[in-house]
């Protein structure tokens, strides 16, 4: 796993500690790389905190800030040499129990899977409850009882999606080394550059899955802050001119709407877990959907939150 961070030490704090505290069978070691982060704080509690945990915890710093993507990249590079799979995980999420090991199910249920990402809050075609836009955690509900509601619900359960989500990205080794890293160069700032990666390795064959039977938690944009919007204009413009045909890939993924029939699985569950006291979240849109398909895209949310000034 490689968690970049840039700022942020109460989100780094739950995200870190959310991972190491999760129980997996699937053998892990886990990177963070902290991206010459402007915070005293953050700095200094990365460096007690690796003092406590095993060595299968590693805490680097790079000495000048090189942005999301090329911290990433550092992460991204030692996988392909070592020839692992690799996730990639923003610094504001948060996981449970067993996360990875279905994740590692999912993207190898079949040779061609590239890519798998599952479900979160605030991930745009991944998000539940609130689809596509994105939005909060059911009241009552924390990232483990989610997580639980969909292993139980949705068990070994997946969908092909146009392109991952890099919030968390489970990356596949063979399908990392054919592809190649992200293009630090065009989204060194970040935003982009996962759908980017995503729609090379589909022209190579591979395909990305949506992992209905995991959840994570992702808070959303704490490194970039105000500088969201213009990156992800720039991001916009560049996967646009490589991809002119990515906004109909997106619109024809919401006109089918492949999840649909999970996310009603998971309404009815998640009526049940509260007494049958609540609307299925399909009931309860106030807005034509076609309308939310429009806003998404013009938002352009790709979504990224993890290291960059």
């Amino acid at each position: 796993m490689v968690v970049p961070v840039y700022r942020g030490l109460e989100a780094v704090q739950r995200c870190l500690q959310s991972v190491t505290a999760a129980q997996n069978r699937v053998p892990w070691r886990l990177l963070v790389i902290d991206d010459a982060s402007p915070e005293p704080a953050l700095r200094d509690w990365l460096q007690a905190w690796r003092t406590q945990q095993s060595g299968r915890v590693l805490v680097q710093r790079n000495a000048r800030n090189l942005g999301f993507v090329r911290t990433a990249n550092k992460g991204l590079a030692l996988a392909m040499a070592e020839g692992a799979d690799v996730v990639l995980l923003n610094s504001d999420t948060q996981v449970a129990h067993g996360w990875l090991d279905r994740l590692h199910a999912a993207a190898h249920r079949a040779d061609d899977i590239g890519t798998t990402t599952p479900w979160s809050n605030n991930a745009t075609i991944f998000s539940y409850p609130a689809y596509p836009e994105g939005g909060e955690l059911p009241a009552g509900f924390d990232v483990h009882r989610m997580d639980a509601l969909c292993a139980q619900t949705l068990r070994a359960q997946a969908v092909d999606v146009p392109t991952a989500h890099g919030f968390c990205m489970y990356i596949r080794s063979p399908c990392l080394i054919q592809t190649g890293l992200f293009d630090a160069d065009a989204f060194g700032r970040g935003y982009g550059e996962e759908n980017d990666f995503c729609l090379r390795a589909s022209a190579l064959g591979w395909r990305h899955v949506h992992a209905l039977d995991v959840y994570v938690q992702h808070e959303g944009s704490v490194s970039f802050g105000a500088e969201r919007a213009a990156l992800v204009a720039h991001a916009a413009g560049v996967i646009r001119a490589r991809y002119p045909d990515y906004d109909e890939r997106i619109q024809a993924y919401l006109r089918t709407d492949p999840t649909a029939a999970a996310r009603q699985a998971l309404d009815a569950a998640l009526a049940s877990w509260r007494g049958g006291a609540n609307t299925p979240t399909e009931d309860r849109v106030d807005a034509p959907r076609a309308a939310r398909w429009q806003r998404w895209l013009r938002c352009v949310r790709w979504g990224r939150s993890g290291s960059q000034p």
